[in-house]
């Protein structure tokens, strides 16, 4: 069976929009009104318009597959990057990462591509790359199984079609939706797997629909709370920033002011929604000092006023060691975000019950 690009409408899940080109369709996670805020930095507006969390479900018997992909090229965005920032500081940010990930010892092992689960369990990983993308031999018994194709979460894509050597058949649609604001952490940085992010991890724990709206290197923003009527009936909202605020400020009280009217402009639009405010997890560098506590502390505050908010100290989440973190400071490798999923979901069940 061949699924072409306008079927697979029927079968993604977690987008808001999409968007054809020559045959190929691209799935958002965010509105045109909504990413027309992360256009105003190209860093952001390549992060926003990865699919993160993305995901192709359907029924199937079929046991090999083959996805026909487009894929944004690297060359492209590095010279975005230069045009818009220039060589000079874009040397300087790369030389000081790899000054901050040689001393906390850290060893990224950055890689990005699609994964192939069948009935909640990882079977395959291919890299992304342009052209064909096979799996196969994953359903050798040709019985009904559940396949997951996970799209990239550092890379645009578009999908052709999907090929298949059996039938398909819709999987019933998760009633239940939530959503997760945040940063790099959120969008799934550094994880070897784009379904193990806390995101992905927390959809499968809740058996709800998540939407990922983590954008990589992004901060307290009210600005970006735009056409969310497009997403009625939240049940769960998650909201995870501040670890980039004080790099991008360098000023307290601007953050403290950040801070405020974000949260100010979250309760016009989603007052009563049950919703969990995680502070910035354990950070080695930005630790070592009482910033990131002052920012927590920020953040706890502003938040106690809503009686609809639950405020979760990102810090006591991951154990505070640098072998839980993928780059050895900041990002969390398979094993952290398997940490962080799992407290997240502690907090809520035992609030549920």
């Amino acid at each position: 069976m061949k699924l072409k690009s306008m079927d697979l409408t029927s079968y993604a899940k977690n987008f808001l929009s999409y968007s054809v080109d020559k045959h190929k369709i691209y799935f958002h996670r965010f509105t045109d009104n909504q990413l027309n805020i992360y256009k105003k930095d190209v860093l952001f507006e390549a992060m926003s318009l990865s699919a993160a969390g993305v995901y192709i479900e359907f029924v199937t018997n079929a046991n090999k597959l083959t996805i026909k992909v487009k894929k944004e090229s690297s060359m492209k965005l590095a010279l975005i990057g230069l045009k818009n920032m220039g060589l000079r500081t874009i040397l300087k940010d790369v030389i000081e990462a790899q000054k901050t990930i040689k001393k906390y010892g850290g060893k990224p092992s950055i890689r990005e591509g699609f994964d192939l689960m069948v009935d909640d369990k990882i079977v395959d990983f291919h890299h992304v790359k342009a052209g064909k993308i096979k799996f196969k031999g994953f359903n050798k018994d040709r019985k009904n199984i559940t396949v997951r194709i996970y799209l990239p979460k550092y890379f645009k894509v578009g999908l052709e079609h999907i090929k298949l050597d059996g039938s398909v058949m819709n999987k019933t649609e998760h009633k239940r939706q939530v959503l997760c604001l945040g940063d790099s952490i959120t969008q799934g940085f550094n994880t070897k797997h784009p379904s193990k992010s806390y995101v992905a991890l927390l959809e499968t724990k809740l058996n709800v629909k998540a939407y990922n709206h983590g954008v990589g290197g992004y901060y307290y923003n009210y600005e970006t709370l735009v056409d969310y009527e497009h997403l009625k009936n939240l049940d769960l909202i998650t909201v995870a920033y501040g670890t980039n605020d004080f790099g991008i400020f360098n000023d307290l009280q601007k953050i403290k002011e950040n801070i405020h009217l974000y949260y100010k402009r979250f309760n016009q639009l989603f007052k009563g929604t049950k919703t969990y405010v995680i502070s910035p997890i354990w950070r080695a560098d930005l630790d070592e000092s009482d910033t990131l506590d002052q920012i927590r502390e920020f953040i706890k505050k502003e938040v106690s006023q809503y009686d609809y908010i639950t405020y979760i100290c990102g810090k006591q989440l991951i154990k505070n060691e640098t072998m839980y973190y993928d780059d050895g400071y900041l990002h969390p490798n398979d094993g952290g975000f398997h940490q962080m999923a799992n407290g997240i979901f502690k907090i809520i069940s035992e609030e549920n019950t």
